[in-house]
């Protein structure tokens, strides 16, 4: 004989559908009777429900470290840099400023040094005789010597492990090698768990000599009478450990106003593709036509299907529903900044629910559904096509990795790349450099292809 189970809830409700009396009688009978039947009431509604698993409770932030570096400000002093100052208030002036003050705060310390031949260490004043012509006599520019550690550094190399060092250049090293510069930052930073490279590029007013990095003859350069978007590029080159470039990015962003606006560009790039945190699908706005979003979905067997809390989605159709391209967003945990160079590959797995075992299984019938992944404005979304008359009714589990399995060069830069070297508005062999920076942070990283998002979707077909 099977058992009845019943819920408090509905004994509560039979008391209160009899007279007075009666319930009296029913009241003292069910308490004798209680302790007989208690193994057959379920005072859990909830007890059969299925929890679909969707977090990853074992992955680990290479970013969780969040110790405070030590911070190298590095001033490219050679000539070719003079020419930023010749004008006031350049944005080139503007940007030593703010980043005088911002590291100034920065309890980790600061050490600063002038740069040509070599990495010469200099007081925080230098950061003033860097806004004047003086500072720039240079005749030599080693940009790699930059990303060396100071002699004091080699001594200690803890500390040395946690430094981050922020260089201003304007690009031009001796000889036009800049992946020279991409091989420094690739073994004495990327090649860390945990570490990354940032590329601040910013137009700037100028008035000066343009001396091509690849011996070809000095030229005159000036933007006099001209837009901003015909000023001299300099970059800010930032390396070491991704928590406090991001941390120093941020503070840059909110005190630089228009020195992140359209005549700047920024690009961070990173092996660990490292977020604060996975991110994970949104509930749908709106779901198509023939299309629901319910809050649980109950299997053929009776079995709830239930999210207690994952972020797991879940829609539900029938046999009437037609084809639909269905677009998903994900939350903001994503680090905008790290996603916009990305190549996504998704990585599809599909249960079914299998009645007999009252469990999800694998099912190798994928063909209903294919997997659209992009990227817009340093957001990524992921286009669900589905077909449902494809799709068999029946409950089933979509689990979706979208994979990091590559930096893209970020097409952007190109607009400032110089091919004749002889542009003063553009800087020659740019769009080399940063794709040496991408091409090496993909290599570091081609054994590894972690997930940066996730879709965990339960999906009803009656």
């Amino acid at each position: 004989m099977s058992s009845v189970k019943i819920t408090i809830y509905e004994v509560m409700a039979l008391l209160k559908s009899v007279k007075s009396s009666t319930s009296l009688f029913l009241f003292v009978l069910i308490a004798t009777l209680l302790p007989a039947i208690s193994g057959c009431v379920n005072t859990n509604a909830s007890e059969n429900a299925i929890v679909l698993p969707c977090q990853d409770k074992t992955s680990k932030d290479v970013t969780a470290n969040k110790s405070i570096p030590k911070i190298s400000l590095v001033i490219d002093g050679s000539l070719s840099m003079l020419g930023y100052v010749k004008l006031a208030n350049s944005r080139y002036i503007q940007t030593l400023g703010l980043l005088d003050t911002i590291l100034l705060s920065q309890p980790g310390g600061v050490e600063y040094a002038r740069l040509e031949s070599d990495r010469q260490m200099m007081p925080r004043s230098g950061v003033v005789e860097a806004q004047k012509s003086g500072f720039y006599t240079g005749t030599s520019s080693l940009i790699a010597k930059a990303f060396e550690p100071s002699s004091k550094a080699v001594k200690d190399l803890k500390e040395a492990k946690d430094r981050l060092v922020a260089v201003v250049t304007d690009l031009q090293p001796d000889g036009g090698d800049v992946n020279l510069i991409g091989k420094k930052i690739l073994d004495r930073y990327l090649k860390k768990p945990g570490y990354a490279v940032a590329i601040w590029g910013i137009k700037s007013e100028f008035e000066g000599k343009v001396y091509p990095p690849d011996n070809a003859a000095a030229f005159d350069y000036s933007t006099k009478g001209k837009g901003i978007d015909k000023g001299r590029p300099f970059y800010v080159l930032i390396a070491g450990p991704e928590a406090a470039i991001s941390d120093l990015v941020k503070q840059v962003k909110n005190q630089g106003g228009s020195l992140f606006d359209k005549d700047s560009k920024f690009a961070l790039f990173s092996p660990s593709y490292s977020l604060d945190k996975i991110a994970y699908a949104k509930e749908l706005k709106e779901p198509p036509t023939g299309f629901s979003t319910p809050a649980t979905i109950k299997a053929q067997d009776g079995a709830i299907i239930e999210d207690r809390g994952q972020p797991v989605r879940f829609l539900e159709f029938d046999n009437r529903a037609q084809s639909q391209k269905i677009e998903f967003e994900f939350d903001d945990s994503i680090n905008n900044d790290l996603i916009s160079n990305l190549q996504i590959n998704p990585v599809l797995s599909l249960q079914s629910y299998d009645l007999d075992k009252q469990k999800f299984v694998d099912t190798p019938d994928t063909a209903a559904i294919k997997l659209e992944p992009s990227i817009t404005k340093n957001r990524i979304a992921l286009t669900l096509n589905l077909n449902p008359e494809q799709l068999k009714s029946g409950t089933y589990y979509l689990n979706a990795d979208l994979q990091a399995i590559g930096i893209n060069l970020p097409k952007n830069w190109e607009q400032w790349n110089d091919p004749t070297g002889q542009d003063g508005s553009k800087t020659q062999g740019l769009t080399n450099f940063v794709r040496s920076i991408a091409t090496n942070v993909s290599a570091v990283n081609q054994d590894r292809q972690p997930a940066v998002a996730r879709i965990c979707l339960a999906i009803q077909k009656s």
